[in-house]
C-alpha cells in the first residue's frame, strides 16, 4: 500500500495536510475499489469518483487536487496494465455466496473444468448467459467453512441477483487468477490451448479432452479424478508433461 500525503490549498489558512493510502497492486484492492476500477474500464465514472474510492477521501478533497497531483496518483494505477500473478478473489463474500479459497485450493478438478470453460466461453462471446454460468460456478453457498461438493450443475438463481458490475468484476478477477495458473503450471496451459485450437471440444475449450486423457480407460475411477483438488491434478499434469518430454529425447 502506497502512503500518500496530500497538500490541499486553503484560501486564508495554511495548506491542509491529509495522510492516506493508495493501493498499488491488485492484491491491495478492497472490493469497493475493485468495483470502481471496473466502472472506470466501462467508462461509467469520472476520474474524481475513482480517486474518492482509491484514496478513501470525500469529493470536496478530491476536486481540489491539482493537475500534477492527479498525474502522480494516476501512475499508481499502472498495475492495471499488467496481469501480474494473483491467486485469490478480491470479493470474498457477497449475498451469502462465498468465493473459493486462494489458489482455488478448495475447488475440485471437475469444478475447475466447468469454471474455466465458462470463462473462455465468456471471453469469446461476451454473452450474459456465459457470464452468469461463470459467476454461478465460482460463488456458492458454503456449508460452514467447507465448499460443497460440485454436482456438475450450476445454480443461476443467486448469480442473477448480483449487480452487473459485481458479475463483471468477478470475471475480471478470474482472468487474473488464470494468469497465475498459467505461470504456476506452464506446461499444462499451452497444452490446453493447443487442444482448444484443434476444435475437438465443445465451444473451443480443450479441458474435456484433457480430462479424457487423464481418465483414459479407467472409468471406474473417473469420479475420483473429477473430485480431486484441481491444484493436485494440475500439478500432476504439469509434472507428467515434463517427464514425457524428457522420455522422448
Amino acid at each position: 500500500m502506497q502512503k500518500i500525503i496530500l497538500s490541499i490549498p486553503r484560501r486564508w489558512r495554511s495548506d491542509k495536510i491529509i495522510n492516506t493510502t493508495h493501493p498499488d497492486n491488485w492484491e491491495e484492492l478492497k472490493p469497493s475499489q475493485f468495483i470502481a476500477l471496473v466502472r472506470v474500464i466501462n467508462g461509467e465514472i469520472s476520474e474524481n469518483d475513482l480517486l474518492v474510492e482509491m484514496l478513501e477521501q470525500p469529493h470536496d478533497v478530491i476536486k481540489k487536487l491539482d493537475a500534477y497531483q492527479r498525474y502522480r496518483l494516476g501512475q499508481l494505477l499502472d498495475f492495471m496494465q499488467s496481469k501480474a500473478p494473483f491467486n485469490r478473489f478480491i470479493i470474498q463474500e457477497t449475498n451469502g455466496l462465498k468465493a473459493p479459497k486462494p489458489g482455488l485450493d478448495d475447488v475440485t478438478f471437475g469444478e475447475f473444468i466447468h469454471m474455466d470453460t465458462f470463462y473462455v466461453d465468456y471471453q469469446e462471446s461476451n454473452a450474459k448467459s456465459d457470464l452468469l454460468n461463470l459467476v454461478s460456478c465460482i460463488y456458492v453457498h458454503y456449508k460452514g467453512d467447507e465448499r460443497p461438493t460440485f454436482s456438475g450443475r450450476v445454480d443461476l438463481y443467486q448469480a442473477k441477483k448480483l449487480h452487473r458490475l459485481k458479475q463483471e468484476a468477478i470475471a475480471l478477477n478470474y482472468g487474473l487468477i488464470r494468469t497465475w495458473l498459467e505461470q504456476a503450471y506452464p506446461e499444462v496451459f499451452p497444452a490446453q490451448k493447443e487442444s482448444a485450437s484443434t476444435g475437438n471440444s465443445q465451444k473451443g475449450n480443450g479441458w474435456v479432452d484433457v480430462y479424457d486423457s487423464i481418465v483414459g480407460d479407467d472409468l471406474i475411477n473417473a469420479e475420483k479424478y473429477f473430485n480431486m483438488p484441481c491444484s493436485e491434478v494440475l500439478r500432476y499434469m504439469n509434472r507428467k508433461i515434463i517427464e514425457n518430454r524428457k522420455n522422448k529425447k
